[in-house]
């Protein structure tokens, strides 16, 4: 499998779309992290979401008790390192730099849900997968191209048997998508003060130790122990 996988990204052109002539180029001005940043053109300014990927979370100050008890988690160590290197790749891949915007959607923060391409034609999304740095967002990526799918999903199985950036660490990953719900988890026992150091239990680590083999199971489980909070 990962011989075939490697043969694909070899033999698939780095994807873009058909009219990349024509898609409007904007600069980046603001980096909040991985996968979100802010664009300006002619004087307008607007925030972009990254389209059909998701990196590591990064801290945030409204989280603050939370995450300080959590300090010493592998879990939430391994995911605020990753968002911090995904943020920086992003600083220093894209910041002062201009882009071409393709809008996807809006979302309900009125962020514009893009793709993302360097001048060279290179698809940000792509590099983020290839280098460890971010996962696919499998939710909403039914919307994207054919091809760019492939190479999306490819790139990413790569990166995990490569055991690069994010996937380093099998006992420590934790999904972006998931990891947000564990910290509104653990936002909810902290509100009733039940919230204990490390407070990862058995119910919730086997969830989260079964991500690859059943993510949807896990999700559900995940759902039902938010749901029970």
């Amino acid at each position: 499998m990962h011989k075939i996988a490697s043969l694909l990204v070899e033999n698939l052109p780095t994807f873009y779309p058909c009219d990349f002539s024509r898609l409007e180029e904007w600069r980046v001005i603001f980096v909040y992290d991985g996968d979100t940043f802010l664009v300006s053109r002619k004087g307008i300014s607007k925030t972009i979401r990254l389209a059909y990927i998701d990196t590591a979370e990064t801290r945030r100050d409204s989280d603050q008790r939370v995450e300080n008890i959590n300090s010493v988690n592998d879990i939430y160590a391994h995911q605020f390192r990753y968002g911090d290197l995904a943020k920086d790749f992003a600083f220093r891949t894209l910041l002062n730099k201009k882009v071409k915007i393709k809008t996807i959607d809006i979302d309900r923060y009125d962020r514009s849900i893009a793709e993302v391409y360097l001048l060279d034609q290179t698809l940000f999304q792509i590099e983020l997968v290839r280098h460890g740095l971010a996962s696919v967002y499998y939710r909403y990526l039914a919307i994207s191209y054919d091809p760019l799918r492939v190479l999306l999903v490819v790139n990413e199985y790569l990166a995990k048997t490569n055991l690069e950036g994010f996937w380093s660490s099998p006992q420590s990953i934790v999904l972006p998508d998931m990891f947000r719900r564990l910290k509104r988890v653990h936002q909810k026992l902290d509100d009733n003060g039940i919230l204990e150091f490390n407070i990862l239990s058995d119910r919730i680590l086997l969830d989260l130790s079964n991500q690859d083999i059943s993510h949807v199971e896990a999700q559900r489980r995940m759902n039902s122990l938010i749901s029970d909070t």
